[in-house]
């Protein structure tokens, strides 16, 4: 699929801005709300990402696949630099810069990079999600290539629950969550799901009867979590549910509406600089609290109130001069 979707974009934009508040959390109640809220926004990513590409001829979309592969691999390791250089830099600043190098000489921070995502000695756990998309863009482009991708839809749901429930039991038991970020249960379910939704939108291009459906089972499922939390002695995690049935209907319901706009500002940062958003706002967050918030607690203050704000500001502002830059370079060419 190549059209865009105004909705859609926009809510790209509201996502981003959700999931700035899962990696800087307000205290209390009201913050893990907002963060289960904004955890929303990554599956919707993931489902994104299979439904733009989507092609009904194999081939095409294979290449599609391969080109994301490569736009999104490229971005992915100039911020994986970026990172390592400002980790290194505070590490120097501190004065642990040597400790800090040699806990390279592990292979198995390599192997965790590789297989988990888990980049977290270079401050960057959010690279997970790149780390997985990346994986499932040359999984399904060589379902594609090799004309398999129904196989793809077959295993989909699969591979969906096996998730819910690997996150569900390690959450609960406090278990490592990388495990669960293992891409072929935590990213490739979620972006064949939205090639799927392309596929059938393909063979039957009207409205979507099953967005009500979806929305329902999203209400109740918050409900289940709500309940699950509070009233379960010690606390059952269920929180994956609700997020994949509310990204489903927030996808379906935008793609209902595809004429739908908003703000074209908001609907232009939404398709433009999401990524970067994603990719940099982590580190800047690290940053600002490094040199301003060392001592930061978990309490209601001024700066824990307005550091996503600032978080998201600074990262919209680093995007649009990213991708100026970017266009002024492929002028230049």
């Amino acid at each position: 699929m190549s059209e865009r979707q105004h909705l859609l974009d926009f809510m790209k934009f509201a996502g981003i801005f959700g999931v700035i508040f899962v990696h800087f959390e307000w205290p209390g109640i009201f913050g893990s709300v907002l963060s289960m809220i904004g955890l929303v926004g990554v599956v919707l990513f993931f489902i994104i990402s299979g439904y733009y590409s989507y092609d009904k001829d194999d081939e095409a979309s294979s290449r599609k696949y391969l080109k994301h592969f490569r736009k999104n691999g490229i971005q992915f390791l100039i911020a994986v630099i970026t990172y390592i250089v400002v980790t290194a830099v505070c590490h120097l600043i501190k004065g642990t810069l040597a400790d800090w190098i040699v806990r390279f000489r592990d292979p198995s921070v390599y192997l965790r990079m590789l297989i988990l995502g888990d980049f977290d000695i270079i401050n960057g756990s959010i690279f997970w999600f790149m780390s997985g998309l990346l994986y499932s863009y040359l999984v399904l482009a060589l379902f594609r290539k090799l004309h398999i991708m129904k196989a793809a839809y077959v295993l989909m749901p699969f591979l969906a629950v096996l998730y819910v429930f690997t996150e569900s039991y390690i959450a609960t038991t406090g278990g490592d969550w990388h495990i669960y970020c293992f891409f072929p249960i935590r990213a490739l379910p979620f972006v064949t799901l939205g090639d799927y939704i392309a596929y059938r939108r393909d063979k039957t291009p009207s409205k979507s009867s099953s967005t009500v459906l979806f929305g329902i089972l999203a209400a109740i499922s918050y409900i289940l979590t709500v309940a699950a939390e509070t009233l379960v002695p010690g606390g059952m995690k269920v929180t994956s549910v609700f997020r994949v049935l509310c990204a489903t209907f927030a996808f379906l319901f935008a793609l209902n509406y595809p004429n739908r706009k908003i703000s074209k500002r908001i609907e232009f940062a939404g398709a433009n600089y999401t990524t970067h958003i994603y990719l940099y706002h982590f580190i800047i967050g690290f940053v600002i609290i490094f040199f301003f918030m060392p001592d930061s607690q978990d309490t209601w203050t001024i700066w824990n109130i307005l550091l996503p704000f600032i978080v998201f500001a600074l990262s919209l502002i680093l995007a649009a001069i990213i991708c100026k830059v970017r266009s002024v370079l492929k002028k230049a060419k």
